[in-house]
């Protein structure tokens, strides 16, 4: 599978977000805080695509954020699976 978006880290960037640390909170609350170096330096992209099609809420859509898990295996760790949050509906600055 392909996932295609924008990175997070140009996300925040377009924003002016300065933020140390995150919130990521799903479509069915589950939420998470991440630091958000980890975030940017694991190449995490706000997915909106799969293989080319815009994902909807019954497949992890509309936003996934997501990594190269394939291309790091650096990443293939709990704690990157963790912050892979499907049906991605809030991003709030936590500091």
């Amino acid at each position: 599978m392909k996932f295609s978006g924008v990175s997070l880290k140009d996300y925040l960037a377009a924003f002016g977000v300065k933020a140390q640390d995150i919130r990521l909170i799903a479509l069915n609350d589950y939420s998470v805080d991440a630091n958000v170096s980890e975030l940017t330096g694991g190449n995490a992209i706000l997915a909106t695509r799969q293989n080319g099609q815009t994902m909807p809420v019954e497949d992890k859509g509309p936003v996934f954020l997501i990594f190269p898990f394939d291309s790091r295996n650096e990443l293939q760790h709990q704690t990157y699976y963790s912050r892979s949050v499907w049906q991605l509906t809030e991003i709030e600055i936590v500091k």
